[in-house]
């Protein structure tokens, strides 16, 4: 299931699904009100070890394809907080 403009709640500790499903036809991202990472996967959440692409404040992404964003499997994307609290960011994909 697409997002359209949608505000997702990312969390500290454990990464969240930004996409509904998988993202085939690219995806828009942006840190709302704090700095956040982003990983590539499938449906399997990411281990809380690994580490993403990290994205300041304000700042985020347009993607034709998450081959643009890394040469990793799957089809969805997930974030994190990179500050003590959760953080939004606007996603938009089909």
């Amino acid at each position: 299931m697409p997002r359209t403009q949608e505000i997702v709640t990312l969390n500290t500790e454990t990464w969240t699904e930004m996409t509904s499903g998988d993202a085939l036809a690219g995806i828009k991202f942006e840190a709302l009100d704090g700095p956040m990472e982003v990983r590539r996967g499938d449906a399997t959440v990411p281990d809380p070890a690994l580490i993403g692409w990290r994205y300041g404040t304000g700042k985020g992404d347009r993607l034709a394809s998450l081959d643009e964003l890394s040469r990793a499997s799957g089809n969805r994307l997930y974030g994190r907080s990179l500050i003590g609290n959760a953080i939004n960011a606007l996603v938009d994909h089909a």
